[in-house]
């Protein structure tokens, strides 16, 4: 079952390819044309959230000035090692674990502390792009910056019914 999970997971992506999935810097119509109308809509401070449901995902992108600077993808049961998956196929490279410090960081700005929460980077010669599992939520989460990522942490943390 668990391999089968896997499977679908990385034919869906597959079939999305990386140009049509979690692409950040786009404007809520464009998310829209991916993903289908939103489910729901808010705000939290600083940002604009969005929730949309695409085959088995709940995703969240959450726009600034208009543009999306986050996309959180979440699922049951999601574990490491499809999260991985995930994030390879989103970055259609070689993803690696940020430097100390820049994962350090990310740790401080969001007052995480917690192992389990694993971090990747990759680098396309125009911008650099970081992911963010998370098992307790069983998200994984696509930014563009460190800091675009604390500081959606940190407004989700100020209102705290706002969820992820």
């Amino acid at each position: 079952m668990k391999g089968t999970t896997i499977a679908g997971l990385l034919m869906l992506l597959a079939a999305a390819s990386p140009t049509a999935f979690a692409r950040l810097g786009e404007s809520p119509q464009l998310i829209e044309e991916r993903y289908g109308a939103p489910v729901s809509t808010g705000t939290v401070p600083g940002f604009t959230r969005c929730v949309y449901e695409k085959q088995s995902f709940a995703i969240t992108v959450y726009f600034r000035n208009g543009i999306s600077v986050l996309e959180t993808f979440a699922r049951r049961g999601l574990d490491l090692a499809t999260a991985r998956s995930l994030a390879g196929v989103v970055a259609a490279r070689p993803i690696a674990c940020p430097d100390p410090a820049t994962e350090s960081q990310i740790r401080q700005a969001t007052g995480i502390t917690s192992k389990d929460e694993v971090f990747w980077i990759w680098t396309t010669p125009v911008e650099s792009t970081g992911a963010a599992f998370n098992p307790m939520e069983c998200t994984v989460a696509f930014f563009n910056s460190p800091a675009v990522y604390a500081s959606v942490r940190q407004a989700l943390a100020s209102d705290p019914l706002a969820g992820p």
